[in-house]
C-alpha cells in the first residue's frame, strides 16, 4: 500500500506595519490587506489589454486582422504576454481562423495560411451595448472632463496625461474626435506651453460655477467637514491615534476648486488636509472611484497642492484611500465608495465592463489562473516568465486566517521507487505550493523520513 503524506503550508497573515505618518505630526497608520478591494483590482485582470484588442479590431473597419499585426502592436495594447496566447486564451472573445485561400497561383495561397482574429459575436454584442452608454452619458463625461480641468492649476492639462485617465474618467478612446469637439464652450485643444508637456494641451474655456462644488460639499454645509473613514476590518484604531485623527478631522475645510490652499504653509495640517481633498475630489471623477497610482501622481504635478505633500496624501491617509498591489501595479480605491468588492453607485459604463469580465470567464482556458503550472507553456520562456513574476507577486499577499489550508499531496510508495526519485518528487512539490521557510523545514523533516 502506498503511503501518503500531507504538507500543510498555512501563509500566516503579516502584521500591520506602520507608516511614516497618517497626519501630519506623526501617528502611525493602520495598514493590511483589504480582501474585498483587492478583489475588485483583481477582477479586473487583463481586461483593459483585451477592451484595446477589441477597439483595434473593430476600428480598423475590416473583419478581421492577422496575427502578426497584432504581435506588432503588443506594447501599445498592453498585451501581458504574446498576442497568440493571449487570443486564444479567450476564445469567447476572439476567434482565431485561417482564411480560405483563394486559390491563385504564386505567394497569395501561402499568405492566405497566415492565422486571423476576429472579434466574436459576443463581444460585438458587448461593444454596441458600450456605445450605447458612451452616448448617454455624454453629457455627464463633458462635465467631468471640466471639473478636472477646474482642478488643475495652470487650468490646463496635457494630451499625454489624460491619455492616462480616459479608462478611469470613462472616455471613449476615441475622445479627441468623438467628444472634445462636441464641448467647445468647455474646452480646446491648444499648443503646449512648455515642452516637458507634450505637445498639446486641454484648455479650459469657461469656469462653471454650479460645478465648483465638491463631492464631500454636497452631503453637507458645514464648514468642517470630516472625511469618511474606513479602516481594514479587524483594526481597532488605538485611542491616541483617533484624538489626532479628530483633531485633523476638525480643520476647516477648504473647497479643491479654490486656490486659497495654494497659500498655505506646505509642511502644515492645514495645506494637508487641502491635499486629500483634492485627491478625494478627482478619485469621485472617476467612473470606478480608483485609478492607478502612476497616473494619479503624473496628474498630481499639474493639480494645485505641492507635489510631496500630494504624494504624501496618497500614502498615508489608509483610512480614506486604500493602495492595492493586485494585477501587478498599484491602484488607489476611494474606500467610502466600496462595499466590499463593490461600488455603492455603479455607473453604467462599470456595469458593462463586468459583463465584458463575465464574458472573459467562459472558457478562458485558465489565463486568470496564477496558478498554473509552468512546464510545457507552448509558448516560450517569455510567457513563463511573466507567469513566475504573478507567482512571486501574490507571495506576498495578506491573507486572513480564516483563509482555507493549501494541502501538497506528496505521494510515493517508499518500498518500490527508488530514494532519487522520492526526492526529486518532493523538490517538485515543494516549489509549486510557493512555501515559506517554515515549509521547507518540515520539507527537510519528510526527507530524513524517507532518507531513513
Amino acid at each position: 500500500m502506498p503511503r501518503l503524506l500531507l504538507l500543510h503550508l498555512r501563509r500566516s497573515p503579516q502584521p500591520y506595519p506602520s507608516i511614516a505618518r497618517f497626519i501630519h505630526g506623526g501617528a502611525g497608520a493602520p495598514y493590511g490587506r483589504d480582501r474585498g478591494l483587492d478583489h475588485a483590482v483583481e477582477r479586473e485582470r487583463h481586461l483593459r489589454p483585451l477592451l484595446a484588442l477589441k477597439d483595434l479590431l473593430i476600428r480598423r473597419g475590416s473583419p478581421s486582422l492577422p496575427l502578426s499585426s497584432i504581435s506588432a502592436a503588443r506594447s501599445r495594447l498592453r498585451l501581458p504576454f504574446r498576442a497568440a496566447r493571449f487570443v486564444r486564451a479567450y476564445p469567447s472573445a476572439f476567434q482565431e481562423f485561417t482564411p480560405p485561400s483563394d486559390g491563385g497561383g504564386g505567394g497569395g495561397g501561402f499568405a492566405s495560411l497566415r492565422p486571423h482574429v476576429r472579434p466574436t459575436p459576443d463581444l460585438l454584442r458587448l461593444h454596441e451595448e458600450e456605445r450605447g452608454v458612451y452616448a448617454e452619458s455624454r453629457g455627464e463625461t463633458g462635465d467631468r472632463l471640466l471639473k478636472l480641468l477646474m482642478l488643475t492649476r495652470r487650468k490646463r492639462l496635457p494630451m499625454d496625461a489624460l491619455e492616462g485617465l480616459k479608462w478611469d474618467l470613462g472616455l471613449p478612446d476615441d475622445y479627441a474626435q468623438s467628444l472634445l469637439p462636441d464641448y467647445p464652450d468647455y474646452f480646446q485643444v491648444v499648443p503646449s506651453e512648455s515642452p516637458d508637456h507634450g505637445p498639446l494641451e486641454l484648455e479650459l474655456v469657461c469656469w462653471i460655477k454650479d460645478l465648483a462644488v465638491s463631492a464631500l460639499e454636497e452631503k453637507s454645509e458645514s464648514a468642517a467637514l470630516a472625511f469618511p473613514l474606513h479602516f481594514t476590518s479587524g483594526f481597532e484604531p488605538e485611542k491616541k491615534l483617533m484624538r489626532r485623527i479628530e483633531d485633523w478631522q476638525r480643520l476647516p475645510y477648504i473647497s479643491p476648486y479654490e486656490d486659497g490652499g495654494a497659500r498655505l504653509d506646505p509642511e502644515g495640517d492645514q495645506h494637508e488636509k487641502w491635499a486629500v481633498g483634492v485627491l478625494h475630489e478627482v478619485l469621485h471623477l472617476m467612473v470606478s472611484k480608483k485609478c492607478e497610482r502612476w497616473d494619479l501622481l503624473r496628474l498630481g504635478e499639474h493639480l494645485g497642492p505641492k507635489s510631496a505633500v500630494f504624494k504624501r496624501a496618497v500614502a498615508s491617509h489608509t483610512g480614506i484611500f486604500y493602495v492595492s498591489h493586485k494585477n501587478r501595479t498599484k491602484v488607489v480605491l476611494l474606500r467610502e465608495a466600496y462595499r466590499r468588492d463593490r461600488l455603492l453607485v455603479e455607473h453604467p459604463l462599470v456595469g458593462v465592463r463586468h459583463r465584458y469580465v463575465h464574458l472573459m470567464r467562459k472558457n478562458s482556458g485558465g489565463a486568470n489562473d496564477k496558478r498554473k503550472p509552468l512546464r510545457g507553456d507552448s509558448d516560450g520562456g517569455e510567457e513563463e516568465e511573466e507567469e513566475r513574476g504573478d507567482l512571486l507577486e501574490d507571495s506576498d499577499d495578506y491573507v486572513d486566517d480564516d483563509e482555507e489550508e493549501e494541502e501538497v499531496e506528496i505521494v510515493g510508495n517508499y518500498e518500490k521507487v527508488n530514494q532519487s526519485d522520492r526526492m526529486d518528487s518532493i523538490r517538485g512539490q515543494l516549489r509549486k505550493s510557493k512555501c515559506t521557510h517554515r515549509s521547507i523545514s518540515r520539507g527537510r523533516d519528510i526527507r530524513r523520513k524517507v532518507e531513513h
